[in-house]
């Protein structure tokens, strides 16, 4: 397993998150299948058996995460963009329901002034990008401009983001 935290800033956020969430083994379990995931030599099948699991074990780890928990944010946030990667990976149009549905209940635990709001911003608008692509609904399409434009906002020029941030609203 160690092998696939190569990834120095998953590595680091794994072992912050861990610290900071008083959850055991399907928490820690789950952001490890996470980091898996995005491990470049990965086998196919292996990668489509871990998101899976990745999955359900979120799910878990936000069942162990009721309103009110200091890290419930975090937990949608993963889970969102682990249903997100589902979505890329199958196209199950379902798993892009549960993550925008989840990165809207994310960002209100995000709010102005929150250090990770950006990122929650940024994942929303990717997951409403491929909505509008499948639906061609304006609304959305006008909802993710100005949900890049607030991220920019939050991502000046010189933050690690920054460029990222840029790319969103360029597509």
């Amino acid at each position: 397993i160690l092998d696939c935290l190569h990834l120095s800033s998953s590595y680091a956020k794994y072992y912050t998150f861990r610290r900071m969430v008083d959850i055991d083994k399907p928490l820690a379990y789950a952001l490890t299948k996470a980091v898996m995931i995005d491990h470049p030599n990965r086998n196919t099948s292996q990668h489509d058996a871990a998101l899976k699991e990745a999955v359900s074990f979120f799910h878990e780890a936000l069942a162990l995460c009721p309103e009110g928990h200091p890290e419930r944010h975090s937990t949608l946030q993963y889970l969102g963009m682990t249903l997100y990667n589902d979505y890329q990976r199958f196209a199950n149009q379902g798993a892009l329901k549960e993550a925008i549905g989840l990165f809207r209940e994310a960002l209100t635990l995000r709010p102005q002034g929150h250090s990770q709001r950006h990122s929650t911003l940024r994942g929303l608008g990717h997951a409403l990008h491929h909505l509008y692509l499948q639906s061609n609904n304006e609304a959305i399409l006008e909802e993710e401009i100005n949900l890049c434009r607030e991220a920019l906002v939050l991502c000046p020029e010189g933050h690690q983001s920054h460029h990222l941030t840029l790319g969103d609203l360029g597509n």
